[in-house]
């Protein structure tokens, strides 16, 4: 039996459990029980924009009666509730490669709304992270203070504050030595595989301290204050044995996902993003003659009619589009080293922020912001075999699964640039008009203007 058969109908049976016959593609268990999701069924958002570096909001269609339960009173839902309802959810998708399932949310019932059709309501399952901004914070940190001393603060007072997660914790995602390895050949999913408990020793120092009155500061005030001074990137996500952790990162862990067609385990089902973003592979940059250059600059050109010309290509991409795309620019430099470090920075700047590509994937719940997927495009459902891959980074993604469509996960998705495949394919000195341009092996310029 699956959501879709179910018939309307009050009913008390305390006993009952929901488990359909067929297996489904997602799980969403309230408090001990699991609710029968319809239609759209889940939809779990997962961004970079928010409280945190990773966060979460997901909705359920789900039947109000039938099944022999009275599925509201499940989740604590009655007319008269008001403001916070406060039950735990845990949302869980299958892996389509193995069947496995992974929480990709643990938390709690933030509101329920009508869909417009009789018997059928929607959920919207908030985060650990909405309470953040709502819990006072009293406390003052000394000038020694230690970034154990602040997490510490935070998530003791987040336990206290709050009426629904009695557990959590603080670990730190060690990217250099635990973090390994970082291809997820099986696509099995664990927190725990990439964290251990952050220790008492250490830490880092505030230059100067500060006080939190709780008249007019948050837990949301305090994590700001931290990650101002540390520079660090931190999120929630479920413990396996139950609760939460916040993971604190100073390097974001970035796993690469490949698709099946490449021997891995993301089944691409489709890959729009180079033509969606339709980037450039070049950046040509024009510097600055001797009479632009300020006095303070470290390095004088030879000649103050002269001016440093560089481009810079990033190759895989090139070799994707099969033939170069050239952007030209003017830039802040005098000599030729500082116009190779600039077209190279400036390169890579601008085709990370090429974003908005879109690629639809099995579902596929490990997939998180972030991460590295390297794919090919398809058209048509078909996957180029020719040229080679590409690599894409995670900016936020959906899950999707329901009785009315197939289960898969959208992906928004930028360019992955590695600074070590930027290369300088040209530089050399111009010349102002009415004097010959030479570069450095006396060859023209002329190719260049």
């Amino acid at each position: 039996m699956s959501a879709a058969d179910t018939t309307t109908g009050g009913g008390t049976d305390d006993d009952y459990v929901y488990e359909p016959e067929s297996p489904t593609a997602e799980r969403i268990i309230v408090g001990d029980e699991r609710l029968p999701v319809v239609d759209n069924g889940v939809t779990t958002h997962v961004r970079k924009q928010g409280v945190m570096d990773v966060n979460r909001l997901t909705t359920v269609q789900y039947i109000a009666t039938g099944l022999g339960h009275n599925w509201n009173q499940v989740i604590g839902f009655t007319p008269n509730s008001e403001g916070l309802l406060g039950t735990p959810v845990d949302v869980q998708y299958r892996h389509d490669n193995d069947g496995t399932f992974t929480t990709a949310h643990r938390g709690y019932v933030k509101g329920i709304g009508g869909t417009g059709e009789p018997n059928k309501l929607q959920l919207q399952v908030g985060s650990v992270a909405d309470f953040l901004s709502e819990i006072p914070a009293s406390k003052k940190f000394g000038g020694t203070a230690s970034a154990v001393d602040v997490l510490t603060y935070i998530v003791d007072t987040l336990e206290d504050g709050q009426p629904v997660f009695d557990d959590v914790s603080v670990a730190t995602a060690d990217t250099v030595h635990s973090y390994a390895p970082i291809y997820f050949d099986d696509v099995s999913y664990s927190i725990d595989d990439f964290l251990y408990i952050l220790g008492g020793g250490g830490g880092i120092n505030f230059v100067t301290g500060k006080r939190f009155t709780a008249n007019r500061d948050t837990l949301a005030d305090v994590l700001d204050w931290f990650r101002y001074h540390t520079n660090l990137r931190l999120w929630f996500e479920p413990k396996s044995d139950g609760g939460l952790v916040l993971v604190v990162a100073d390097n974001f862990p970035q796993p690469t996902f490949r698709q099946t067609a490449l021997g891995g385990s993301i089944d691409v089902l489709q890959n729009n993003a180079l033509w969606q973003m339709r980037p450039f592979t070049r950046l040509h940059g024009v510097g600055r003659t001797g009479t632009d250059v300020p006095m303070t600059d470290f390095e004088v050109p030879v000649s103050t009619s002269q001016y440093p010309v560089a481009t810079a290509k990033y190759e895989p991409l090139e070799d994707r589009l099969g033939g170069p795309v050239t952007t030209s620019v003017d830039i802040a430099a005098s000599n030729l080293g500082e116009a190779r470090n600039t077209v190279k920075t400036m390169l890579k700047s601008r085709l990370d922020e090429a974003g908005g590509g879109m690629i639809a994937t099995s579902l596929e719940p490990s997939l998180y912001p972030f991460g590295e997927l390297r794919a090919k495009p398809t058209v048509h459902d078909e996957t180029y075999e020719e040229p080679p891959t590409l690599s894409y980074e995670i900016e936020s993604l959906q899950h999707q699964s329901g009785t009315d469509m197939v289960p898969h996960t959208k992906l928004r998705v930028s360019m992955f640039v590695d600074t070590d495949d930027i290369e300088i394919v040209d530089s050399q000195t111009g010349m102002t008009s009415g004097q010959s341009d030479v570069g450095d092996d006396g060859s023209s310029l002329d190719n260049l203007n």
